[in-house]
């Protein structure tokens, strides 16, 4: 008997594996029933494919319940309408009973875990918040609305629950941690193996976690993100990558915008963070964000994300500099290392753009002309970048310059006792904190009358700017002070009220994210003891001995559930271990090493 290409009657019918043999098949034979073992064509009807329609915005489950059925009824025959045998049906039932349990067939495929499965309302969210908005920066916003059913589960779900914490009216939070933990579990499930989308679920979440006042939760996400971008290979431009010959200009862009969303966060790591991630990478072999002209169509446009990411990368590179104390004061103020970190610093600033930060004439003044220059520049772009982008250059000059400004603290380093290059050094980074601290000073004024909530990162920048004038007003010596233009010059009377502005700036941004948010609460703290030294008011019951940290909880479930644990706070130098008060100190690894330095050239 030939072996036919397809099942016998009986077996098709109990759908059953046919194995032919030379009269009938096996099954067949063994349950003797050999004269109904015939072989007939299962080969099914041509139907002609249907014509090209382009797809709608709406996913299958929204489509009327009667134009569902008016398409089934003359497609699709009804049980009455088919014309079974009694026999067939009653041979079936049979069958089904005589075969042993251990014969029948596993089922294939896996249950799907209910929380994974797209539904109406997931659409929904996405739709209402992307598809009115058609261009994102990093993804693009509209093929997430298309393909949303046929997206990986975590990306689905990370972008309902961006959706639905992110945006202009927040859901409550029980629905944005419900949406969190449904993916993390999809995550849990799903994500072995480096792909765009999974790098695109890390990156948001790392952004919610932020959102929330938790960056070292966020940190892990983002170090995820990383390792895919490494493994991917994104940092090479699409265009130089012959094996991603076949992309689209538009996908070759989002690929692009993957990268870059998570490197401005990896230099933003860097600048304030006090455990980065610890991985090399770098974005010298990639176009910028919005370099191809057709990308504009489908993604935002923002020619901030190269310029923070040098200026944070830059902080990072002043941080690392600075993390272990000099030998001596004289190696901190003229050193080979010093000397060519500022060349670094000069470098960048003579090449950075103009037009994406807020500079204004004077320093320690804003003109008419000024406010109109800003009002310009933040007309065209997103205000909060600006602001960003402002923040981190400005605040790069203090930190560049801020070790050398503690030097004036010294008995032996007196403007009367050391040389003249060694002066002319201090003198200018005197100079440049004050006017730095100035200018935040005066942009953080603008914000507030022109009602930008929230600053978000700009408070790094504020709190910068504290210590520069609570340093000058409590810390430095009298002789040094005499040398500083009256312009720049503040006593304790101006400073007093201008880190009361500042505490009431950071203190809103800390009222506005709640009581999870413990980014912003060590500046807050520490602020108003400077407030109380300034005031000389320290005889209250004041804690002598403070330490400055951050406190890191778990996200989702109740606030009493989550699990707390103290790190270092977030921040650029700290306090480079200083004391405000009565011995508030600030939290951090290179603190201690810096209280020692400075106690030994005292």
């Amino acid at each position: 008997m030939v072996k036919p290409s397809y099942a016998c009657k009986p077996c098709r019918t109990a759908k059953r594996k046919c194995f032919p043999g030379e009269v009938a098949c096996e099954r067949c034979v063994h349950q003797g029933i050999e004269a109904d073992c015939v072989f007939e064509s299962a080969a099914k009807p041509q139907t002609a494919a249907p014509d090209s329609i382009s797809a709608p915005l709406v996913p299958p489950s929204v489509i009327p319940m009667e134009t569902m059925h008016a398409d089934w009824n003359h497609q699709i025959q009804q049980p009455w309408q088919r014309n079974y045998l009694a026999s067939e049906i009653l041979d079936h039932i049979i069958n089904e009973m005589d075969t042993p349990l251990v014969d029948k067939e596993e089922p294939q495929g896996t249950i799907e875990d209910i929380d994974l499965i797209p539904t109406y309302n997931d659409w929904l969210i996405c739709y209402e918040n992307y598809l009115l908005d058609r261009t994102g920066f990093v993804v693009d916003f509209e093929r997430v609305v298309r393909e949303f059913t046929s997206l990986s589960p975590a990306l689905r779900l990370v972008m309902c629950l961006v959706g639905t914490g992110m945006c202009r009216n927040p859901y409550p939070e029980q629905i944005q941690y419900s949406y969190y933990k449904r993916a993390i579990k999809a995550l849990n499930r799903y994500g072995t193996g480096a792909s765009l989308e999974l790098i695109l679920a890390y990156y948001y979440l790392h952004i919610f976690s932020i959102s929330k006042g938790q960056p070292a939760v966020g940190r892990r996400f983002l170090a995820a993100a990383l390792c895919m971008i490494r493994e991917l290979k994104l940092d090479i431009d699409p265009d130089d990558s012959p094996w991603l010959s076949h992309l689209t200009s538009r996908q070759k862009e989002e690929r692009r915008r993957a990268f870059w969303g998570c490197f401005k966060y990896y230099a933003t790591e860097k600048a304030i963070a006090p455990n980065s991630v610890d991985m090399k990478l770098n974005s010298d072999r990639i176009k910028g964000p919005g370099q191809d002209p057709a990308s504009i169509i489908y993604f935002k446009k923002s020619d901030y994300t190269k310029w923070i990411s040098k200026i944070c990368y830059f902080i990072g590179v002043v941080k690392q500099a600075y993390s272990v104390p000099p030998t001596n004061v004289q190696d901190l103020i003229a050193s080979e290392a010093s000397l060519a970190l500022n060349s670094k610093g000069i470098d960048l600033y003579t090449t950075f753009s103009t037009d994406v930060v807020l500079l204004s004439e004077h320093a320690e003044t804003l003109t008419c002309e000024d406010i109109a220059r800003f009002h310009v520049q933040l007309a065209w772009e997103h205000p909060g970048d600006c602001y960003d982008c402002t923040g981190y250059y400005l605040a790069s000059i203090s930190i560049l310059y801020r070790p050398q400004l503690f030097v004036t603290m010294l008995k032996g380093y007196s403007p009367t006792l050391i040389c003249g290059q060694t002066l002319s050094i201090i003198l200018n980074a005197i100079h440049r904190c004050l006017e730095s601290a100035h200018r935040i000073t005066k942009i953080s004024e603008y914000m507030k009358e022109t009602k930008v909530y929230p600053i978000g990162y700009f408070s790094f920048a504020v709190f910068e700017a504290a210590i520069v004038f609570w340093f000058v007003a409590c810390r430095m010596r009298d002789e040094w002070r005499g040398l500083i233009p009256a312009v720049l010059l503040v006593d304790k009377q101006r400073a007093l009220y201008i880190i009361e502005r500042f505490v009431e700036i950071v203190a809103a941004e800390l009222n506005r994210a709640g009581e999870a948010d413990t980014v912003y609460l060590p500046q807050v703290q520490c602020m108003r003891v400077m407030v109380k030294e300034l005031k000389d008011d320290m005889d209250d019951e004041e804690v002598e001995e403070l330490e400055l940290g951050m406190t890191v909880m778990s996200l989702g479930g109740s606030w009493e559930k989550r699990e707390s644990v103290v790190e270092d706070p977030y921040g650029f130098l700290g306090l480079l271990g200083l004391s405000v008060g009565r011995g508030v100190r600030w939290r951090g690894r290179t603190e201690e090493s810096w209280r020692l330095f400075w106690k030994l050239h005292s």
